[in-house]
C-alpha cells in the first residue's frame, strides 16, 4: 500500500502518465454523458434510417472505443516512464492492464454466446437448391439452406458473409418475394451492416453503461434503410408481401441481420413503413441534410475531446521521471 501511496505522490503532477490514467476514469463516462444528450436527436431521424442507423451505432459504441483506446494509450505510454519501475506504479498499471482484458474478455463471451445458436445452424446447412442458387448468383450473394419450416432469411459471417434461407421461406414465398428478401440482405452486406454490428455490440458491452435504446434504434434504422434500398429494385408492394410471411412465424438469430428482424412488432413497422413510404421533393432533403452534419460535427467533438485532451498531456515532461533521474543524480 505504501508503494502506491509513493508512485502517487512522486507522480502526481505527471500529466503525462496521471492524464491518460484519470482519462479512463472521466472520458467514457463523459462521453456516454454525450452521447445521451445526442440520442433524442438520433431518435427524430426515423425518416432518414440510411444515416439513423450509423450514428446510433456510433454513439452507443463511443464510451467502449475510447475505454479501450484510453487503457491501451495509458499501459504504453507508462510503461516508457520511469514510474513503470517503481513497485507501486507497476500494481496501478498492472490493474489497469487487468481491468481492460477483463472487460474484453467478458465482450467476446458474450458475441461468442450471442452466436452460438447461429454457428451450429451454419454447420447444418446444406448446398442451395438449383431455384435459390440460381436467383442468388444473379445478386452476388453467397447462400446455404437450412432444415427448418418456420421461415428464415439472415445474412451470417463477417468477413465472408452468407445467406441462410429455410425450407419454410422456400416454401412460403414465390420468386417475386424472394428476390426482395436476397435484395434486401444484399443491401446489408453492401452497406456493412454485418461488421458494423459486430464492432458496435462489442464495444456496448465492454463497459456496463446503458445504451440498449440506441442499439434497439440502430437494428431498426438498418432494418428499414436495407427495405428502402432493396424495394427500389423489388418494389415496395413486394417487399411488403415478403414480410408478410415472416410476420407471425419468421425465425430471428442473435448476431444475424435477419429479414425477419428481432421482433414481431418490427416487421409491423417496416411493412408499415414499406405501404406509406413517402416520395419528397428535392427541397425537403435540405433539413435532413443539415441534421447529419449536425450530429456528425458533434459526435466529432466528443471524439476529439477523447482523443485529443490525454494525447495533449503526454506531450509535458513526466515529472516522476525527472524525478527520478534526479534521484539517481544524488546517489
Amino acid at each position: 500500500m505504501n508503494d502506491v501511496v509513493l508512485f502517487f505522490a512522486q507522480c502526481a503532477h505527471s500529466e503525462a502518465v496521471l492524464g491518460s490514467l484519470c482519462a479512463i476514469v472521466v472520458i467514457p463516462p463523459a462521453a456516454w454523458i454525450g452521447s445521451r444528450l445526442l440520442a433524442p436527436q438520433i431518435f427524430r431521424m426515423a425518416d432518414d434510417p440510411a444515416w439513423q442507423a450509423p450514428y446510433a451505432a456510433f454513439a452507443a459504441s463511443l464510451p467502449g472505443a475510447l475505454f479501450l483506446a484510453l487503457s491501451v494509450f495509458a499501459l504504453v505510454r507508462g510503461a516508457n516512464t520511469a514510474c513503470w519501475t517503481m513497485p507501486g506504479g507497476r500494481i496501478v498499471f498492472g490493474s489497469i492492464a487487468l481491468l481492460a482484458v477483463a472487460a474484453i474478455a467478458r465482450a467476446a463471451w458474450l458475441a461468442f454466446s450471442r452466436n452460438r445458436d447461429l454457428r451450429s445452424l451454419v454447420r447444418s446447412s446444406r448446398a442451395a437448391s438449383k431455384r435459390l442458387q440460381e436467383l442468388a448468383t444473379s445478386y452476388g450473394l453467397r447462400v446455404r439452406e437450412i432444415r427448418a419450416d418456420a421461415p428464415l432469411c439472415a445474412l451470417a459471417g463477417v468477413v465472408a458473409p452468407v445467406v441462410l434461407v429455410s425450407d419454410g421461406t422456400l416454401r412460403a414465398l414465390g420468386d417475386e418475394e424472394l428476390k426482395a428478401a436476397l435484395l434486401h440482405e444484399r443491401a446489408h452486406t453492401m452497406r456493412g451492416d454485418q461488421i458494423l454490428a459486430v464492432c458496435l455490440l462489442f464495444f456496448a458491452d465492454l463497459l456496463p453503461l446503458p445504451a440498449s435504446d440506441l442499439v434497439e434504434t440502430y437494428k431498426l434504422a438498418r432494418e428499414l434503410a436495407a427495405d428502402r434500398s432493396a424495394a427500389q429494385t423489388a418494389g415496395y408492394d413486394t417487399l411488403a408481401r415478403a414480410l408478410v410471411s415472416f410476420a407471425k412465424s419468421g425465425l430471428a438469430l442473435a448476431g444475424t441481420t435477419s429479414f425477419s428482424g428481432s421482433r414481431s412488432s418490427t416487421v409491423v413497422s417496416r411493412i408499415a413503413a414499406l405501404l406509406q413510404e413517402p416520395q419528397p421533393e428535392r427541397s425537403a432533403q435540405v433539413a435532413p441534410a443539415i441534421r447529419r452534419f449536425a450530429l456528425g460535427l458533434a459526435l466529432a467533438v466528443i471524439v476529439a475531446g477523447g482523443i485529443v485532451a490525454p494525447v495533449f498531456a503526454s506531450q509535458k515532461p513526466a515529472v516522476c521521471s525527472l524525478h527520478m533521474e534526479g534521484i539517481h543524480e544524488i546517489q
